[in-house]
C-alpha cells in the first residue's frame, strides 16, 4: 500500500506549491474569478494576468473586488474595453504571458476551447513543447474513495498508436505527480469493450500493443523496473476498476481491479466516461493539458468553481514535479 498516494482533491490542494502566477484567457466570468480567488485564498496563486474581452477595465476591477481579489495583484488586459471583441485576443495574450515568463500556469476561462487551443498550438507564438497535447482528467469518485486518472477526455478524437503513446505518457505524468500506485508505480488500464485482443474492435489491438511497448520501456514513465508505471489491457471497465469483477472472470494481473489510470480508445468514450462519473456518480473533477511547456488548466465553461480550483491546484503540482518555471 502506498501511504503517499493522494486520495482526494483536499490533499492535492494541500500539496500544491504556493505562490504561483496564473494567466487566464477569458477571465470575465464570475465562476472563473471565484476559482482564482479561492486559489489565492489557499495560497496556491499569488497573482498573474487576467485577459478579458467583454468588460472595460473599470468593470473588470469591480468584478475582481466582488470576487474577493485584490486588483493590484493582477495585471488586467481588457482587450475589448466592453465591446465584446471575441475570444481570440485574450487567448493569445494569456499564452504570451506564459511564454514571456510572466506566469507559471495557463488557464482557459470563459472562451471557446477551439480559440484557446489555437493560441496554445500556434507555431510562432504558442507554447507547445514538441509533445502531443492531450487532456487528462482526474476524478475523486465517492464509491471508490480514491482518485482516478483518465485520458484523453477532450482533445485527440481518434488516436493512432503514436498518439496513444503520447496520451499514456501524459496520463502517467499526472498519476506520478499524485503519487498513485504501489511505490509510486501507477497501474494503467488500456480500456476496450472486451478483455481479449480483437482487431475488429476499434482501438482494441492498439491497447494490446501499448501494453507490450510499455513492458519494453517504449512508453515514457513506464517499464517493469524502478518507478515505471505498470500497464495491462485490453481491459473492460468493470475488470479495470472492480477486483470482484476481475476475480469472477479469472483475470489476474497487477492492474486488473486496481487501475489508477484509464486510457480510453477515443474521444467519444473518454468524454462520456468522464461526464458519467461527474453527473451520475457525483465525482469531483480536475482537468489539465499535458504536452505544453507549462501546466495548462482546461475545464468546461459550465464547470463549477470548485472544479476549476482543483484544476489550478493540479496544474501547480504538475509544474513543480516537472521542474517547469516557478514563481520568483
Amino acid at each position: 500500500m502506498n501511504r503517499n498516494a493522494m486520495t482526494s482533491f483536499r490533499q492535492v490542494r494541500a500539496a500544491a506549491p504556493r505562490g504561483r502566477r496564473i494567466a487566464v484567457a477569458g477571465a470575465d466570468d464570475p465562476a472563473v474569478l471565484h476559482a482564482v480567488a479561492m486559489a489565492v485564498s489557499e495560497g496556491i496563486v499569488s497573482g498573474g494576468r487576467l485577459c478579458m474581452s467583454r468588460l472595460t477595465r473599470a468593470e473588470a476591477e469591480l468584478e475582481l473586488e466582488q470576487a474577493g481579489l485584490e486588483p493590484g495583484s493582477f495585471e488586467i488586459d481588457a482587450v475589448g474595453e466592453g465591446r465584446a471583441a471575441g475570444d481570440r485576443e485574450p487567448c493569445f495574450q494569456a499564452v504570451a504571458a506564459v511564454r514571456d515568463g510572466e506566469a507559471d500556469i495557463l488557464m482557459k476561462g470563459f472562451v471557446q476551447t477551439a480559440d484557446f487551443m489555437r493560441a496554445v498550438l500556434n507555431k510562432e507564438t504558442g507554447i507547445r513543447a514538441g509533445n502531443l497535447l492531450c487532456q487528462v482528467g482526474v476524478y475523486e469518485v465517492p464509491s471508490l474513495g480514491r482518485l482516478v486518472v483518465m485520458a484523453d477526455v477532450g482533445i485527440v478524437i481518434v488516436p493512432d498508436l503514436d498518439q496513444l503513446v503520447g496520451i499514456a505518457a501524459g496520463a502517467v505524468q499526472v498519476a506520478k505527480a499524485l503519487c498513485l500506485g504501489d511505490e509510486g508505480r501507477p497501474r494503467v488500464a488500456m480500456l476496450s469493450s472486451v478483455d481479449t485482443v480483437n482487431p475488429a474492435i476499434p482501438g482494441n489491438a492498439n491497447a494490446a500493443l501499448i501494453v507490450q511497448m510499455a513492458a519494453r520501456g517504449q512508453i515514457p514513465g513506464a517499464g517493469k523496473a524502478g518507478s515505471g508505471a505498470i500497464f495491462d489491457g485490453p481491459l473492460a471497465l468493470d475488470n479495470a476498476i472492480s477486483l470482484d469483477a476481475a476475480r469472477h472472470k479469472g483475470i489476474v494481473s497487477d492492474v486488473a481491479g486496481r487501475a489508477d489510470v484509464l486510457i480510453v480508445p477515443d474521444l467519444n468514450s473518454g468524454n462520456m466516461l468522464a461526464k458519467s462519473v461527474i453527473y451520475l456518480c457525483g465525482a469531483s473533477a480536475a482537468g489539465v493539458v499535458t504536452g505544453a511547456s507549462c501546466p495548462v488548466v482546461l475545464t468546461s465553461r459550465a464547470d463549477a468553481p470548485e472544479t476549476k480550483l482543483n484544476s489550478i491546484a493540479l496544474a501547480a503540482l504538475l509544474g513543480a514535479g516537472d521542474g517547469q518555471r516557478s514563481a520568483a
